[in-house]
């Protein structure tokens, strides 16, 4: 449901001790102490990887307390998706939420030929990480992961509490149990042919409401992936 890649914490990331301020999750282990902090982290161990415009980018969110713009978040992605397609690739379907955030949830086709296929991923890296991969995690982080908590279960529960979204009890793992239900039953209804799986799967699981745009908010900001029948496919040759 929610992969490493997805959820805004680059490649291998980088732990600081945990916190102990108020309202955190306590003993959480958190990507950096600040936003600040963790720009300083990528550029120290991953800037040979990032393209000139988004390290000018990090650095502008160093004077500004390490916030992303909106203006450079969606500069970005506008720089990835050319990117791709300077290599000859169709653009990447994005999905849109609250806040202007992007999600990266598209099906993607494989491609026909091995040689393709590994071109594909080489081309696709290189794109993604050098324009839009951590100027995404930190703009993200700043909506729905104020902690910067490293589990992407815990974030998503903290930001839910802070939204008063979900009971002062309720945890991350109770979280994962009721993530665990909704694919469980995803699949049920999928079987019986449902034409409204996915909602009744998510009514009768989770305790958030996914009616409600701060829910989702939570969920995006987090890397939480769609099923597969609420996203765009891709084809990247055409």
């Amino acid at each position: 449901m929610c992969t490493v890649s997805s959820c805004g914490q680059g490649d291998e990331a980088d732990h600081a001790a945990p916190s102990n301020a108020q309202g955190a999750q306590a003993g959480a282990e958190r990507l950096a102490g600040s936003l600040s902090e963790r720009i300083h982290l990528v550029l120290g161990k991953d800037s040979a990887n990032l393209k000139p415009e988004q390290t000018e980018m990090l650095n502008r969110a160093l004077e500004n307390d390490g916030q992303v713009s909106h203006a450079d978040y969606e500069q970005a992605w506008r720089n990835y998706q050319q990117c791709m397609v300077s290599k000859g690739y169709q653009p990447e379907p994005l999905m849109r939420y609250q806040d202007g955030l992007y999600a990266s949830t598209t099906v993607r086709n494989t491609l026909p030929s091995k040689e393709q296929e590994e071109k594909f991923q080489q081309d696709f890296g290189e794109c993604r990480s050098g324009y839009v991969t951590y100027v995404d995690e930190l703009y993200r982080m700043a909506i729905g992961n104020q902690g910067l908590f490293f589990e992407p279960t815990v974030a998503i529960v903290q930001c839910l509490k802070e939204k008063d979204l979900v009971p002062a009890n309720y945890t991350p793992q109770r979280f994962s149990e009721e993530r665990d239900r909704y694919l469980e039953l995803l699949g049920e209804y999928r079987e019986e042919g449902s034409a409204d799986a996915n909602a009744r799967a998510r009514r009768e699981s989770f305790t958030p409401d996914f009616g409600k745009a701060d829910v989702m908010t939570c969920m995006v900001s987090n890397g939480w992936d769609p099923p597969s029948d609420e996203r765009a496919p891709w084809n990247p040759l055409g």
